[in-house]
């Protein structure tokens, strides 16, 4: 017994650790992927119940016609612009 070349922990740790190593970096990255996908649709989601928020704000106030700026780089301009024209 116990004679010869006996390679068993090497492929045991071998096999054990491929395993461990393939779940935890691929789960890690498929949750990643998941969660930031998430938080994008969350933003998208969030971002268009402001204009339709903003869309009711102007319906309400109709003398006030400039009320914001939807564009993505214009949204600060269209801030200032719209509290300059609200006389607040």
């Amino acid at each position: 017994m116990g004679e010869g070349n006996n390679y068993f922990y090497f492929y045991f740790f071998l096999f054990f650790f491929y395993f461990v190593f393939f779940f935890f970096f691929f789960f890690f990255i498929l949750f990643y992927f998941f969660f930031f996908f998430a938080s994008f649709l969350h933003t998208i989601r969030t971002r268009q119940e402001y204009i339709f928020k903003m869309i009711n704000e102007v319906k309400k106030n109709r003398l006030c016609v400039l009320r914001a700026n939807f564009s993505q780089f214009g949204f600060f301009f269209g801030k200032i612009t719209s509290l300059m024209h609200s006389g607040a």
